[in-house]
């Protein structure tokens, strides 16, 4: 287990662990028995290997995402896949939250689930989204939406992205992960499914440049007349008669 730094005292470290354990193990009830439902709904995905978790781990330790890494560590959660992007809280972020938490219970592993958007989508994608389009997550019908999509201040549901594109070495995996700075709230307004929502059932692919359209064809070139005929040679002046021999 890779220890996390918290701003909180030992006693918070403690609980966090404690919290965590709990997690792993609703989440497997949770997932084996009590929501077939969703297991069906991934089965086409690809299970996450333990290489590419330990790599996002390590990634996430790289840019100064202990508490959050440590929580993953723990959990090594049985529905993580191909094709999602994680949001990531930072250290500050988890440990401002801490004091909300009076007990465990079942509520804990559906947060974890928010955190998680069930499309591949890289930072550069995610700003070809316009504001207000809603991303589905792994909790049925709830989502997050961009509040802002400006790409010095991207928000969903109001939590800024401040470390996008943070796990390079899962790209090849199809799953990307950004840095927020608090924690989604899954009580939000915003976290219901619209009723027509507006993104893709497909990843929104990076944009590509624009194709050139071909040239006009040149013009036709006019036909080519037949060459001239040399001029014939001039005529020849007839021989002269011979002169007539004087009869004697």
């Amino acid at each position: 287990m890779v220890a996390f730094i918290c701003p909180k005292s030992a006693s918070v470290a403690l609980f966090l662990q404690l919290f965590v354990m709990q997690i792993s193990i609703t989440l497997l009830v949770q997932f084996l028995f009590l929501a077939p439902t969703s297991m069906q709904a991934h089965a086409q995905q690809r299970d996450l290997s333990s290489q590419d978790l330990d790599a996002i781990l390590q990634d996430m330790r790289n840019n100064q995402f202990f508490t959050a890494a440590s929580i993953l560590s723990f959990l090594k959660p049985p529905f993580l896949e191909n094709r999602i992007t994680l949001m990531i809280p930072t250290d500050a972020a988890i440990a401002s939250v801490v004091d909300r938490f009076s007990g465990l219970t079942l509520q804990y592993p559906p947060i974890v689930q928010y955190h998680i958007v069930t499309r591949n989508l890289n930072f550069k994608q995610l700003l070809l989204l316009p504001q207000e389009t809603w991303l589905p997550t792994m909790v049925p019908s709830k989502g997050v939406q961009i509040t802002n999509n400006n790409p010095t201040n991207y928000t969903l549901n109001d939590a800024r992205i401040v470390k996008p594109d943070m796990c390079p070495s899962v790209v090849e995996a199809e799953i990307a992960c950004h840095g927020i700075d608090r924690l989604f709230d899954i009580s939000s307004v915003l976290a219901p499914e619209p009723e027509n929502p507006p993104f893709p059932s497909e990843p929104v692919a990076a944009p590509t440049p624009p194709v050139s359209p071909p040239p006009p064809p040149p013009p036709p070139s006019p036909p080519l007349s037949p060459p001239a005929s040399p001029p014939p040679p001039p005529l020849s002046p007839p021989p002269p008669a011979p002169l007539a021999t004087p009869q004697s």
